[in-house]
């Protein structure tokens, strides 16, 4: 999986604005980026994914953050990346982590392991 596909991928949700790696200003919008994954093991791969969303109230961010992963657990699984069906899509933690505000725009983090083949 690609960091252009993911990204292009979570746009075409029209649940958010999604940049990958960073933001462009500091705005309401999501962050994807990868961090790492496995070397092939029995024809899977793991790989790490992490969306970082931004909004002008921690609620909303808050929100926002169950909003995509709802969507990438009902979508992304079993969709295709460079000829690689996604497997599974699983959170690493219960909710998302609280980062915190910056010029009255807040943010939380959730980070994903994804499992293709």
């Amino acid at each position: 999986m690609k960091l252009e596909s993911i990204n292009s991928f979570l746009n075409n949700s029209g649940l958010h604005t999604f940049y990958p790696t960073s933001l462009p200003k500091l705005e309401a919008g999501s962050v994807v980026s990868m961090a790492g994954g496995t070397v092939e093991r029995g024809g899977v791969y793991e790989v790490y994914l992490r969306i970082v969303t931004y909004e002008t109230h921690p609620s909303i961010s808050d929100d926002k953050a169950h909003e995509i992963r709802k969507y990438l657990y009902e979508n992304l699984k079993g969709a295709f990346f460079n000829g690689k069906k996604v497997l599974n899509v699983i959170t690493d933690t219960p909710e998302p982590l609280p980062i915190g505000e910056e010029n009255g725009v807040y943010s939380v983090s959730w980070n994903y392991t994804i499992l293709e083949g």
